[in-house]
């Protein structure tokens, strides 16, 4: 054997021997015991966290109030997302309570497999109905980045050079020691505006083609839900008291019941339609008197200088009003790619809860934990891509990475401590360096 591996191997074991009598000490079962006391105690902050936790919402919707006329596929779906969201969040309280319970049972027994399907049933209809939001889309972005590159814009932050004689100091003969020192001083900033006149003609021909293309009136499905409000229950009020507010005791005012019950119809994302209708309109009446200002640009490069670090500069007005259409363009092409993100992942995550509830999402059968843990994240992840701004508090998720996490580190760094600073540990500490070394 190579005489180099063989010493390599005796250290190794030298190594492992001397940590074991080091455990096995009474210094090296106090470290153990302390690592397993921060650990016992991080476990059960975990589940103290977990169990004192804020009770999760729980908050059906209701369209009865609706009038035939004002039910779309719309609130058939929203009203389903909402509820399928809330039947989880209910089994999650119930299983909180007790750990025991069997929560694919749980979920059965709130009806998620009735509303997972409505879910994924009316999310397909609504696709249908905001089917051409995709080619709109596509476009907006397009022309998004015609109209950003139709401008090309350059800086260039200018420095002068500072020179510092210092011959203050003295040698011992009393002649002067002379330091030169030369530092770089801001003085102002050039900015260069170049008008890209083809690119804007192209940017100009794709945005007309998709005024007249999407008409407001005819094109774009917009069911305004955020015009319409339903009447709160007198169950929705005790919801609202014993889940929103926490205390089955406190006063649920008609306005806070109403705020509350009304927020799957006031939030829903399919609302930001309304956006993408006004934006093209607006968009439409500017056309024609800010494209003649941006073809009114000079194709010769724009010059402009400020003296202020930082400092930022619109350039001419041609450039200014194609960063509008750029903006606008970009804005709308986030909200309609928006609702129809949302849309399909509510109609994924209803999919994920029926096979989760079934058995099917997992090769192998999961921990009751896991299960009740994947579900009440694909509920609370649907909610909050359908009702991006809505006031119900659904995610109050317990951050258990970060109890684990602070407590280990904790115990680990004071186990490393006590182990590196007694004198079997140091010892150990320097074998390993010579053995690695």
């Amino acid at each position: 054997m190579d005489p180099n591996l063989l010493d390599i191997v005796r250290g190794i074991i030298e190594f492992g021997s001397d940590t074991i009598k080091f455990v096995t000490s009474p210094e090296g079962v106090a470290l153990s015991v302390g690592l397993a006391e921060a650990g016992t105690a991080a476990i059960i902050e975990n589940r103290r966290e977990q169990r004192e936790a804020n009770i999760f919402p729980v908050l059906y919707a209701s369209d009865s109030d609706l009038l035939s006329d004002q039910k779309s596929d719309a609130t058939d779906y929203y009203v389903a997302v909402n509820d399928l969201t809330m039947a989880v969040t209910e089994a999650w309280n119930d299983y909180r309570k007790d750990r025991k319970l069997d929560f694919a049972e749980l979920l059965k027994s709130k009806k998620v497999l009735s509303y997972a399907s409505r879910v994924q049933a009316y999310g397909e209809r609504l696709q249908q109905n905001i089917e051409n939001y995709s080619d709109l889309a596509e476009r907006l972005n397009h022309v998004s980045t015609l109209f950003d590159e139709s401008w090309k814009y350059e800086m260039y932050d200018r420095y002068r050079t500072e020179v510092d004689v210092d011959n203050s100091d003295t040698d011992g003969d009393g002649k002067p020691n002379i330091t030169v020192t030369t530092k770089e001083v801001y003085t102002h900033t050039d900015h260069y505006f170049t008008f890209k006149r083809e690119i804007s003609e192209q940017a100009q021909e794709l945005l007309i083609s998709i005024l007249e293309d999407f008409n407001v009136e005819n094109i774009i499905y917009n069911p305004l839900l955020e015009e319409l409000s339903a009447r709160p229950t007198t169950q929705q009020k005790r919801s609202i008291a014993a889940t929103i507010l926490e205390n089955i005791e406190a006063e649920v005012t008609d306005e806070k019941a109403i705020l509350y019950v009304n927020e799957w119809l006031q939030k829903a994302r399919i609302n930001d339609a309304n956006a993408v209708v006004n934006g093209l309109a607006e968009m439409d009446r500017k056309t024609q008197s800010y494209f003649k200002t941006i073809n009114d640009s000079d194709d010769e490069t724009y010059s402009y200088t400020t003296y202020e670090e930082g400092e930022t500069i619109s350039g001419p007005d041609g450039c200014g009003l194609s960063m509008y259409f750029k903006n606008t363009s970009n804005s709308l092409y986030e909200n309609a790619s928006g609702i129809m993100g949302s849309v399909q992942l509510g109609i994924n995550t209803a999919e994920q809860i029926t096979q989760l509830t079934e058995g099917k999402l997992h090769m192998k059968k999961i921990k009751n934990k896991k299960r009740a843990k994947e579900a009440l994240d694909f509920a609370v992840e649907s909610y909050l891509s359908n009702f991006p701004e809505s006031e119900i508090d659904i995610d109050q998720r317990v951050d258990v990475g970060s109890i684990l996490g602070t407590a280990g580190a904790i115990g680990a760094a004071s186990g490393i401590l006590t182990y590196l600073f007694h004198p079997q540990g140091i010892g150990l500490y320097q074998k390993a360096l010579e053995l690695f070394n």
